[in-house]
């Protein structure tokens, strides 16, 4: 049987009404050789009976029984692929109209590269924000600078992409880590399986790009949106944007991240945001299956101040967990660190005063200033109000037509 061009994978869990937009996404493509692979991680929705109702061959089922972390289950995904290209989205993502034809065109035209880095939309949907009743949809294509300066489908010199790894290293992001930014040769994985499992650690995104990056001999780009990452009230970036970043532990189910941490590792660690802490660990991942000659170094100083950053602009958060955290963290900081957090104590006082908002503002500049985000040029919001992943696709879909005629 003929390997299909393109694997799509959909690692899922009890969010099957999501799941079905993303499905429609790759089925209302016009480029047909492609196979789905649905990873159902222990649902207790009835997924397989909804696969089974679109009556498409190449859409195939794997199901755990039992609950699988996260970066068990996108295993389970990727090594049941056989197309020659993969691409990896979430079940409240999707594909932008003509992805296959587009993405396939960049491969030629670049000598099939080991991986294809391309940009992306942010679809908001209603309610993830509060006070956001209706969806938005952006163009967060150059966010970050690694697509700066690209007119089209184009290579990455070598030494600029083991400098975004690089950076990935030291808490710096120059470029997205999701995997929805990603086209993946399937011999190019095979290589990275020499290392160990293609995604590894409690943020398997974060190793897996990072890693891809260090070891890919071609690296290509296309400086357009090429998939819609959404962000519903159902997954691991509404718990983010709304500072509840336990109920996202949970959601990953990456809590015993410890396990994924050297003894060496583990003194440096502090309280504070996972974002940072999960961050750290899978980079060091890297870092540990990396050849030790490449005289890689991991960004603890950086990743500390950044956590004395998180716990210096929420002093004022109320709560026994709050005190508690606080408490955990004065004991492991040097005295520098103290001072440091002191001062950002006294300097952000002022702004628990005024809407949350302007404390946000603050923390990112602050993060910017720390060098942890490069944030290019910023996000393009789009004027469509899309409702859920299958009216932002038709919107996008109507607004390419629009622009060709």
């Amino acid at each position: 049987m003929k390997k299909p061009e393109f694997s799509v994978l959909l690692p899922t869990r009890n969010r099957a009404s999501l799941l079905v937009e993303a499905i429609e996404s790759v089925r209302s493509q016009n480029f047909e050789d492609w196979e789905i692979i649905v990873s159902d991680n222990a649902s207790i929705e009835d997924v397989q009976g909804i696969i089974k109702k679109f009556d498409d061959p190449r859409i195939v089922y794997l199901r755990s029984d039992e609950p699988l972390s996260v970066t068990d289950n996108w295993n389970r995904a990727i090594d049941a692929a056989q197309g020659s290209w993969i691409v990896m989205l979430g079940d409240d993502d999707g594909l932008v109209p003509g992805y296959f034809e587009n993405m396939l065109a960049a491969s030629v035209s670049l000598n099939s590269p080991d991986i294809i880095y391309h940009g992306a939309y942010h679809f908001l949907a209603p309610d993830v924000l509060p006070g956001q009743t209706d969806g938005r949809l952006s163009d967060v294509t150059k966010m970050h600078s690694l697509l700066l300066g690209h007119k089209g489908p184009s290579l990455l010199p070598r030494d600029q992409c083991e400098a975004a790894a690089r950076a990935a290293l030291d808490m710096r992001a120059i470029y997205g880590f999701n995997m929805q930014y990603f086209l993946f040769r399937a011999e190019f994985l095979d290589r990275m399986r020499r290392f160990g499992p293609v995604f590894r650690g409690p943020y398997p995104d974060f190793y897996a790009a990072n890693m891809a990056l260090f070891i890919a001999d071609t690296v290509g780009v296309v400086p357009a949106p090429m998939t819609v990452i959404g962000i519903t009230r159902k997954s691991y970036g509404y718990y983010h944007f709304n500072n509840n970043e336990s109920a996202g532990m949970d959601f990953l189910a990456n809590q015993d991240f410890t396990k994924y941490v050297s003894a060496d590792l583990r003194k440096h660690l502090l309280p504070g945001s996972f974002m940072n802490t999960l961050w750290l660990v899978s980079v060091a991942l890297v870092l540990e299956s990396l050849p030790k000659a490449q005289n890689l170094q991991l960004g603890v100083k950086r990743y500390r101040r950044l956590q004395i950053l998180d716990a210096g602009l929420n002093h004022s958060a109320k709560g026994s967990a709050a005190a508690r955290e606080r408490d955990a963290l004065l004991p492991l900081l040097s005295a520098g660190e103290r001072m440091l957090l002191l001062a950002l104590r006294v300097a952000s006082w002022p702004l628990t005063l005024l809407p949350p908002r302007w404390l946000g503002a603050f923390s990112i500049r602050a993060k910017c200033f720390l060098g942890q985000y490069d944030t290019g040029e910023g996000p393009r919001r789009l004027s469509m109000k899309p409702r859920n992943m299958t009216e932002a696709i038709e919107m996008l879909r109507n607004f390419a037509e629009d622009q060709k005629s």
